[in-house]
């Protein structure tokens, strides 16, 4: 692909970058027909309106997500889809390269779910989701080894929520790809992470709760850590992750990569939202450990 034409703030410049429009249906889903797919150097990209406002300083937070989560995603191991940001006639874009192969479907969790349950149902926990997931899968001849890792992988994408305090993670934004003949090939990469690092007086992220909480309706980073911490290869996840984490790291490849400059009122919130986030994280893993050495100490 010829090299991207970027304005003096690090933006894609898609005045001056040749591209063209194709039709293509991304998923069963109305909201994804606001996204307009288009190709550069034969490359397939999706391109999306970003209506936040960045002189208010929440919705210029959010227009930097779209940048930087993907390098700190990428430090704790999560697949993730990939955002790049435009501008064209003075409007703001986010462009996303597809994460599709030809001939692949993206399978949203509203169809996984279906629509039957969802009439019946008033809410939703994690449980419940990850045994629709795995009925579905079932049916569609994978393995028990692939189930397990869809639900394991499904478990790591609510993690990031919870500890990005994402706000976007319903059941039109996760799900699986499959190929031509609806076959299973893989997990969805976790997408539309934009709407994160939103802090509250209590430091505590409310996270579509509703849709993603454990037992007894808790959904907070601590209960669903506890909950799921036996679940094989989550807890190793976790621990990784945090020896990993590295915020400042993330800045200084985010900007050796893209050239899009971060405002300096938007890092040092970065700093300081990613300080207590750890702090918790810290504090939860620690709380796990005693646990577990009472338990040991009890037998």
């Amino acid at each position: 692909m010829k090299e991207i034409i970027l304005t003096d703030e690090g933006y894609w410049n898609l005045d001056k970058i040749p591209y063209k429009n194709i039709e293509e249906q991304i998923a069963q889903k109305d909201s994804y027909s606001k996204i307009q797919c288009i190709k550069i150097d034969e490359r397939k990209f999706y391109k999306k309106y970003f209506d936040g406002n960045i002189e208010d300083f929440d919705e210029k937070i959010e227009w930097y997500n779209s940048i930087l989560l993907a390098y700190i995603l990428k430090q704790i191991n999560l697949n993730h889809a990939r955002y790049f940001l435009a501008v064209e006639k003075g409007k703001k874009f986010l462009v996303s390269p597809s994460f599709l192969k030809e001939g692949e479907r993206l399978v949203l969790g509203d169809e996984i779910l279906g629509e039957d349950f969802w009439n019946s149902k008033e809410n939703i926990g994690i449980d419940e989701k990850l045994e629709k997931m795995e009925e579905y899968l079932h049916n569609k001849g994978a393995s028990a080894e692939e189930i397990q890792k869809v639900k394991l992988e499904h478990l790591k994408q609510i993690f990031a929520v919870k500890f990005l305090g994402a706000k976007n993670f319903h059941s039109g934004n996760w799900g699986i790809i499959e190929n031509e003949d609806r076959e299973f090939v893989r997990v969805c990469p976790f997408m539309d992470y934009e709407s994160a690092c939103v802090k509250y007086e209590n430091e505590e992220i409310d996270d579509d709760g509703w849709e993603n909480c454990v037992q007894d309706g808790e959904n907070g980073l601590d209960e669903f850590i506890k909950y799921y911490q036996n679940f094989p290869g989550f807890k190793k996840f976790i621990e990784e992750a945090y020896q990993n984490f590295n915020v400042y790291k993330a800045l200084r490849d985010s900007y050796d990569e893209t050239h899009c400059k971060i405002d300096t009122d938007c890092v040092y919130y970065y700093y300081d939202f990613f300080e207590q986030r750890m702090k918790c994280l810290g504090d939860i893993l620690d709380s796990c450990k005693q646990r577990e050495t009472k338990g040991e100490e009890e037998k």
